[in-house]
């Protein structure tokens, strides 16, 4: 499953609610109405987080009956413009996004960096 601004979203959320839930996150990301869509947008994140830390860019930890998540720091970089990040010896340079706040995710031998710019309009 590609990446999408709603797992951006969620890296987000969590980036700046560490040892947050996934209920937390569906109240803070969608602003539900009643219980029924809290219930049915924590179930849809769910499968979000569950995507994300079999990714590894998530981390997990048990406490009582809760799941808190946090960033895995060595995953997923945040930065204003990123132009010069040097990962694996390699140097990355996006003049696009020279400018722009954004995230980098280090996945399966590769590098996506995503702009959070336009994300927090939506979101």
């Amino acid at each position: 499953m590609p990446i999408g601004d709603l797992d951006l979203a969620i890296l987000s959320f969590v980036a700046d609610n560490p040892s947050s839930t996934v209920t937390d996150a569906a109240k803070e990301l969608f602003h539900p109405d009643d219980v029924g869509e809290l219930r049915r947008r924590d179930t849809m994140l769910r499968h979000r987080y569950k995507n994300l830390w079999v990714r590894d860019l998530l981390q997990s930890e048990k406490s009582g009956n809760r799941t808190l998540y946090s960033i895995n720091p060595g995953k997923v970089i945040f930065g204003s413009g990123l132009q010069n990040l040097e990962i694996g010896g390699h140097k990355w340079e996006i003049p696009d996004l020279a400018s722009d706040y954004c995230i980098a995710l280090i996945m399966d031998g590769k590098v996506e960096v995503h702009s959070l710019d336009e994300l927090d309009l939506r979101w």
